[in-house]
């Protein structure tokens, strides 16, 4: 495994020998710069040649997080109670008391709370954490204008540019570094979302395109082939793009195969919406289904499934069963739905045994009404949900409420007349019946 570390040299020579320490498998890319504003755009050529990345503070990270591309995993070194540990018994050491001081990047609640577990009533303590707006030389301006007007005794820096700034000028300083302790759990954190990330792309995703016939012409053949042409060029662009391959099947069906890694990411359900744009401009409808498994043929049966129920539904959304049969649309804001297709819960199997409903229904309710952060319905609401009619809004309602999940909690008139409508909450999570 190669991990890159990512900050002031001093920094990284702390971090590379623990890491050696603790595991002398691991290779070390070192990318240095001793001001955070000082790394530009070569630090995303650098990503390229990492499995994963560990910065050597929160400053680096957030600078580069916020202004370049990273796409390996990432964590960084933070300065906790036992970087200001360290400190302190740098401090006592000195003959110093632990009751003037200014340090940076480390939140100031930390400190207070590290001071009380000593006893200390410190009243000359000043905190400034983190900014991404402020650079290493406003730092090194503030901890010296605390020193000059007496307001502290000495400094504590999280930044390796700002103590030697301040060592340079006379001033009394102590750099935190990343102890060993810290950097172990940054390593910890890394290795697993690494093996999580070489697991997702070694899962076989499947995407199923299937064309519906938008405006045709049937009685000019010409024209739909020269149609058909013209949609296999966007089909063959996207697959590019995600390192796949495409198969036609059928006369209208191309199944698409990808690492998993390569589909579920947001970029790529972007370009399955444009894609579907682009399609529809040449003249047809473009159904995606998306699935995953960990066999192709488990990953081209929930694709089968996918399309299944965009077209039993007749929704617009990109729909997606994964390897555990977790179903979920997409529309082109984000996620919509998210339901569990095959489900084993055994409360889910008991409300399903007590109200008579389908457990995908009662999914469907949970997850929707989680979404919306309530489970107060009217039959109306309950049928936009569902994509289903108010009649069977009005059936299902019934039955959570005979079988004691759900109760009536008011009643709405509306301004036009007519019988009024009832407002039910659902409560799901009860083994007791609601009153």
């Amino acid at each position: 495994m190669i991990i890159g570390l990512v900050g002031p040299e001093q920094s990284i020579n702390t971090i590379e020998k623990s890491i050696n320490n603790i595991d002398s498998s691991i290779m070390i890319k070192r990318y240095s710069q001793e001001k955070v504003n000082g790394i530009t755009e070569d630090i995303e050529q650098f990503d390229k040649i990492c499995d994963a990345i560990i910065f050597t503070g929160s400053a680096v990270c957030d600078f580069v997080i916020k202004n370049f591309k990273i796409t390996k995993s990432y964590t960084y070194i933070g300065r906790t109670i036992s970087s200001v540990v360290s400190a302190f018994i740098k401090m006592l050491q000195q003959g110093m008391d632990l009751d003037s001081f200014s340090i940076d990047v480390v939140e100031e609640q930390v400190v207070l709370d590290l001071l009380d577990a000593f006893e200390i009533d410190a009243q000359n303590i000043h905190s400034s954490p983190f900014s991404i707006d402020v650079d290493e030389d406003k730092y090194v301006k503030w901890h010296m204008q605390l020193l000059s007007t007496g307001k502290t005794n000495i400094a504590l820096t999280s930044f390796v540019s700002v103590y030697k700034e301040l060592k340079k000028n006379g001033c009394n300083v102590i750099y935190l570094p990343p102890t060993r302790s810290l950097v172990r759990e940054a390593l910890d954190k890394i290795k697993k979302d690494f093996e999580l990330n070489r697991a997702e792309y070694s899962m076989i995703s499947v995407e199923l395109l299937k064309i519906a016939d938008n405006y045709s012409d049937n009685n000019n053949y010409y024209s739909q082939m020269i149609k058909k042409t013209e949609a296999e060029k966007l089909f063959i662009k996207y697959v590019q793009n995600i390192q796949g391959a495409m198969f036609p099947i059928g006369i209208d069906e191309y199944i698409v195969f990808s690492n998993s890694g390569n589909i579920k990411t947001k970029q790529n359900y972007d370009n399955l919406f444009k894609l579907k744009n682009q399609i529809k401009k040449v003249g047809f409808n473009l159904i995606v289904g998306i699935g995953v498994g960990v066999t192709a043929y488990k990953a081209e049966l929930n694709a089968r499934k996918s399309v299944e129920y965009s077209l039993k539904n007749s929704i617009e959304e990109i729909v997606e069963i994964d390897e555990n049969d977790e179903l979920r649309s997409f529309s082109d804001s984000g996620v919509k739905l998210n339901y569990k297709k095959i489900i084993t819960d055994k409360n889910l199997l008991k409300l399903s045994e007590k109200t008579g409903l389908s457990l995908e229904s009662i999914s469907k309710m949970i997850n929707i009404s989680e979404a919306r952060k309530s489970y107060v319905f009217n039959a109306d609401e309950l049928a936009d949900c569902l994509n289903i009619t108010i009649r069977s809004a009005r059936r299902i309602i019934n039955k959570i409420v005979s079988s004691g999940y759900g109760k009536v909690i008011a009643k709405e008139t509306s301004p036009n007349g007519g019988r009024p409508k009832a407002i039910i909450e659902f409560d799901f999570y009860s083994d007791k019946k609601l009153d």
